[in-house]
């Protein structure tokens, strides 16, 4: 009985050892076969999944014959050299599993080579802090990341291009160290990926230049100690950009003069602080939907030209959009294609005259336009509108509570190009002119006007009538246009033949009343006011009243 007891004690301690995790050094020189046993010290006959390889590298050492297995971590015991692992078939996959895969006790490297893919499936986040993990430069090694990596110190060498580079399922979050990237085609960010740019800010920063599938994001997420923006912005194509920096220490340039974003272009966090998208360079930036939720962004901090062209929708919900800013004559275009819904707040803080905001609604579908919130008028600019949807059936679609305002200056007038149409939902939705603004019909299709554009009340102080289509009032529609009426092309019919509309020209200056070039009044009343003094005398804008059909010139002139 006493030495069945003994033999159970034994058995049971040999299957505890068996299955712990064992720590096999490497002896097999500067270049050796990985599968062979005698080239581990203990002699590793039975690998196991919790294996720790370690390495004293002193001299570099190349690791052949990589079999398709997983094992714990990989560990630079001592040195400073690389370790290389190949294998001779694509198909080989060296996992690890650890909670720490890769351990540095000094700073040596780590690199995948010939044909080997070093997959990293730790199934928590895990640290890089020395040393460095990559690719041996022309091998055709490959690395995987599965996991959560962070780098803060060591190196990330993977600007390996065609090696079939690196893949990222998992995420990098990069604080400190090395990780850069110029070959496009060297790190690919697959689906549902996550890159988190989490340096401070501090000094000179680069996001690697990757491939970014559909799904994949890049994060900036740092900034929290100076204000040197990250570079790379206009070398990438992006599927998903988002700024969350809930510690940002100061407004950051973005200086982006070329952007393409597929995805969508998010804002979420500033601290309290901007990022200024544009210069003095100007841009353009593409993004196919904007969610900013938070942050405040500026558009153009500059005298130059940017603008953000959203293919998708668009939400504002919170933070601030402020178009432009500083005290240079910039402009900034927000040229919206798909659904716009903005609660949040709409600004131009220029201290500039010269200041040009241009809005643009140039979808080929239907857009649903809420606009609620605040949206307060250029401190010194002007703000231009344009509709240019080309689905006729309904256009650009306002919805309750929502008005657009064309916002003028007392040196130039702001202007709502009406290329497209405007369905309102109800009568609270219609264009709002502060100051005096121009409506400006340019369809490619005979055009009706509306009291959703030409408004009675807050309606526009000036008229540009340029569609050779044609341009009409509808039934009950009498206006009263206190600026300028400028007929460059097409004919204007005031009255329906039903209610004797009027068209009224109020301004005081009578040479400014009227601009003609083309076109003519067909049907309707044309008011003139002739003030005092200053009477034409000869045939002169001032002096005629421009009737006619067709080619036939039925012109009144007035003079004295």
């Amino acid at each position: 009985m006493r030495k069945n007891y003994l033999a159970t004690i034994f058995f049971v301690a040999l299957f505890t050892v068996s299955y712990a995790q064992v720590t096999y050094t490497w002896v097999g020189g500067t270049s050796g076969d990985y599968q062979s046993g005698a080239n581990w010290s203990p002699l590793r006959t039975l690998p196991a999944t919790t294996d720790i390889l370690a390495f004293n590298a002193i001299s570099a050492i190349t690791v052949n014959n990589v079999s398709n297995e997983s094992i714990g971590a990989i560990q630079i015991a001592s040195g400073t050299n690389a370790v290389s692992f190949a294998t001779n078939s694509f198909a080989n996959i060296l996992k690890l599993t650890s909670p720490v895969p890769l351990i540095y006790s000094t700073a040596g490297s780590i690199l995948s080579a010939d044909y080997l893919a070093i997959n990293l499936t730790n199934s928590g986040p895990f640290t890089l802090n020395t040393g460095v993990f990559g690719i041996a430069a022309g091998t055709g090694g490959k690395i995987i990341i599965n996991s959560a990596l962070t780098l803060n110190g060591g190196v990330l060498d993977f600007d390996e291009p065609g090696t079939g580079g690196t893949i990222i399922t998992g995420s990098v979050t990069y604080i400190s160290g090395i990780f850069a990237c110029v070959n496009s085609n060297a790190i690919t960010w697959s689906g549902s990926s996550n890159y988190y740019h989490a340096l401070s800010g501090a000094g000179v920063s680069t996001i690697p230049i990757s491939s970014w599938q559909t799904n994949s994001t890049c994060n900036i997420t740092g900034m929290n100690v100076g204000a040197i923006a990250p570079t790379g912005l206009n070398e990438n194509n992006f599927a998903n950009f988002t700024w969350d920096c809930t510690s940002q220490f100061a407004d950051i340039e973005l200086n982006w003069v070329t952007g393409n974003i597929g995805g969508t272009f998010s804002i979420k966090n500033t601290n309290n602080k901007s990022i200024h998208l544009s210069g003095a360079v100007g841009g353009v930036i593409t993004a196919g939907a904007y969610a900013q939720t938070g942050g405040n962004i500026m558009l153009q901090s500059s005298s130059g030209n940017i603008s953000l062209i959203i293919a998708g929708n668009f939400l504002h919900s919170g933070g601030i959009l402020d178009a432009v800013g500083g005290s240079s004559a910039g402009s900034a275009t927000l040229d919206l294609k798909g659904g716009v819904t903005k609660s949040a707040i709409w600004q131009c803080s220029s201290s500039n005259a010269g200041t040009l905001v241009n809005i643009q609604f140039s979808g080929t579908l239907v857009q649903p336009v809420s606009i609620t919130g605040t949206w307060t008028a250029p401190v010194a600019g002007r703000s231009n509108i344009t509709i240019n949807n080309s689905n006729l059936i309904t256009g650009v679609n306002l919805t309750l509570n929502s008005v657009l305002k064309v916002f003028s200056n007392a040196s130039s007038p702001a202007t709502l190009t009406m290329a497209g149409i405007i369905t309102p939902a109800d009568a609270s939705a219609y264009v709002s002119y502060v100051g005096n603004g121009t409506l400006l019909y340019a369809g490619n299709f005979s055009q009706t006007a509306s009291a959703v554009e030409f408004p009675s009340v807050n309606g526009p102080g000036n008229l540009t009538i340029n569609n050779s289509l044609g341009t009409k009032f509808p039934a009950n529609f009498n206006r009263i246009l206190p600026g300028t009426l400028t007929m460059l092309n097409g004919n204007l019919a005031i009255d329906d033949f039903s209610t004797g509309n009027k068209l009224e020209l109020t301004n005081t200056s009578l040479a400014i009343q009227l601009n003609y070039t083309n076109g003519f009044i067909t049907t309707g009343k044309l008011g003139r006011y002739f003030p005092v003094s200053g009477l034409p005398n000869s045939l002169v804008n001032g002096s005629r009243f421009p009737f006619g059909t067709g080619v036939n010139d039925r012109s009144l002139n007035i003079y004295f």
